[in-house]
Formats: C-alpha cells, sequence, structure tokens
C-alpha cells in the first residue's frame, strides 16, 4: 500500500521537477538586469576643438590616453600619424608618422583603429578596396611613437574596411568583418603573436560593420548596425560577449529610426552608463550624435553634438572629459577632436 502511494505521487513530483527545471532554464536565458547606480545622464559642454594640421589629418581621428597625454591618430590615403596634446587639446608637439603605404604592401592606406594598453599603442589598418585588396595590418609602437613590432592580420581577404580593435588588459583582439555574420575575431599577445581566432555575431546574431566594441567588467560589449549604406539602417544593436568572446547576451535593438542610422564606431563607459557616438542621416556625411545608456541599456539621452558633413566618431573619456574624434567633410576632409566635460 505504501508503495502504490509513493508511486501515485512520485508522477508529479517528477512532472513538478521538470516544471522547475523549465523555469530555471527560461530565467536564465532571460537578459540581466542590474539596479543602476545613475540613471541620469550627464550634461555635456564643449570646451575645446581643434582641427588637425599638415601631415596629420584627413578622415578617421581616433583619440586615446596614454596615461599623460592625449594621443590622436590620423590618416590619409597615404600615411597614418599620431601627435600628442595636453588634455586642453594644445598640442605638445608636431606629428609623427607611424605607419605609410610601405607598411601596405604600397597600397592606400583606408581605415584604422587605435587603442593604448600598458603603455604600447596598438594601430591596426587596411588597404583600399581596390584590386588584391582585403589586406589588414597590426602594429605596436611606445609611447614615444617608435615602432616595436608589426604583423599582416589577414591577406587577400576582403572586405576589411570598417574594422573593430579592442583590448582586453592582455590581449589585443582584432575584428575583421564578415558580411553576413559580424567580425572574424584574431586575438593577439602584447608582442604581436597570433592566440585564437572566434567568431562575434552570427546567426540571430548577425549585424553589419561600422561598428564599436569596449571591454568593459570583464566582458566585451559590442554595438553595430543592422545595415550599412545610405538610408538603408534604421536599427542599431548590442552584443555582450565574455572575454573569451562566447555570447553572454544576444543580439538586442538598443535605437530605432528608420532609414537615418548610419555608422556607429564610438562607445566609452562611464561608471555605469555607457556613451555612444554615431552619424545620423541618410546620405555619406552626416551630424553626430550622442546617445548614453543607463547599466540595463535603457536609452536616457539622444542628442545632436555637431551638425554638418561629418564621419566616424570615435572617443576617449579622461577623468569627467571625453574627447570625440571625428572627420569633417565640409572643410576638406579634415580631422578633428573636440573636448567636452560631463557634469
Amino acid at each position: 500500500m505504501a508503495r502504490g502511494k509513493i508511486f501515485k505521487i512520485g508522477v508529479p513530483i517528477a512532472a513538478v521537477g521538470i516544471i522547475v527545471i523549465i523555469v530555471v532554464a527560461v530565467i536564465l536565458l532571460q537578459p540581466q538586469v542590474y539596479i543602476c547606480s545613475n540613471t541620469t545622464p550627464p550634461t555635456f559642454t564643449e570646451e575645446g576643438n581643434f582641427q588637425l594640421e599638415g601631415k596629420d589629418g584627413g578622415f578617421w581621428s581616433v583619440p586615446v590616453f596614454d596615461g599623460t597625454h592625449l594621443v590622436v591618430s590620423s590618416e590619409t590615403r597615404e600615411n597614418i600619424t599620431a601627435r600628442k596634446f595636453y588634455l586642453n587639446l594644445t598640442p605638445v608637439d608636431d606629428a609623427v608618422e607611424v605607419a605609410n603605404k610601405s607598411d601596405c604592401l604600397g597600397l592606400n592606406i583606408s581605415d584604422h583603429k587605435h587603442i593604448f594598453q600598458n603603455n604600447y599603442h596598438y594601430i591596426v589598418f587596411s588597404s583600399s578596396g581596390t584590386g588584391s585588396g582585403g589586406h589588414l595590418f597590426l602594429i605596436k609602437f611606445d609611447v614615444d611613437f617608435n615602432r616595436i613590432a608589426n604583423t599582416t592580420v589577414v591577406a587577400n581577404e576582403d572586405p576589411t574596411n570598417d574594422m573593430l580593435l579592442v583590448g582586453d588588459g592582455a590581449y589585443i583582439n582584432v575584428g575583421k568583418f564578415v558580411p553576413g555574420t559580424g567580425h572574424k575575431i584574431l586575438r593577439y599577445d602584447e608582442d604581436l603573436n597570433w592566440q585564437a581566432n572566434y567568431t562575434e555575431g552570427g546567426g540571430d546574431n548577425a549585424h553589419a560593420n561600422g561598428a564599436a566594441a569596449t571591454f568593459y567588467n570583464n566582458q566585451f560589449y559590442v554595438v553595430a548596425p543592422q545595415y550599412v549604406g545610405p538610408g538603408a539602417n534604421g536599427r542599431y544593436y548590442r552584443l555582450v560577449y565574455d572575454a573569451n568572446w562566447n555570447i553572454v547576451q544576444s543580439r538586442t535593438t538598443i535605437l530605432e529610426d528608420v532609414g537615418n542610422l548610419g555608422l556607429i564606431t564610438a562607445l566609452s563607459t562611464r561608471g555605469d552608463q555607457f556613451i555612444v557616438h554615431y552619424c545620423r542621416g541618410s546620405s555619406g556625411g552626416n551630424p553626430i550624435v550622442r546617445a548614453v545608456f543607463d547599466c540595463n541599456w535603457n536609452l536616457i539621452l539622444n542628442e545632436t553634438a555637431y551638425i554638418g558633413a561629418l564621419h566616424v566618431p570615435h572617443t576617449v573619456i579622461v577623468n569627467n572629459d571625453i574627447f570625440l574624434g571625428y572627420g569633417n567633410e565640409t572643410m576638406g576632409f579634415r580631422a578633428h577632436i573636440s573636448k567636452f566635460s560631463m557634469t
């Protein structure tokens, strides 16, 4: 009799167990929700704007902080230069050429990214997408712009434009764009020795290029457009990966504006807030807009930073200031660096 009773109630107990497992699994698959320390966006006040002159300045303007000075790299078709600035945007010295066409198989240079990690600069750049195209190169140099090492990331693997470059404190991660997927991530140690390859995006997490990435709280955050092209994109995604590029939070829409979203190439963190800069409009050059998200990626500010025919914003935060680099088509493709205080 007792065994009969145990048998009869064993079925519902098993069913309850299965339900509990399903509920727990569903909970674990839901996006994590945090208690944000601050949901009020900062106020941005422009403190200065500097137009790069001479051989340093043409297209992209990428600022980094070397612990003492702001360093801005910029490119022409012929070369890439780097220049030190005091934090009030006064130049410390003239620009120094850190790469040229001889580092690019004699081809024109097209697009670059720049990070500073563990007292060294790293710049990745590509060849123009003509001819054989599809080359991607990585160089390392010290704080005085002396070259230490260089390597070829990929050869003859078009397209390589609008790449990613993100440091995690130990490794340098280069993202080579893969259409229909996202990026192939190639990881290097500080001496530019290749370590591993990963896939970023793909499947339900696929996205276009013209993206940005940062490493925060031991996770990689990627923001990217759904499509790239004049009037083609109306949606930005956010994806979160662990330190080995395993997906932690799948593709989530963070901003929608049909036909008006361009490249989203700047992502910085301030406390537990995320600050992105992007180009808004359906043509090649557009106003630069900043958007601020709280720790759960709720949009708390979306305002225009600059109007004009502007391109590819990049940012770095130093103390309570954010430095914004961008290209200005209306002034003959000149690179600019500006400073905003955040209060």
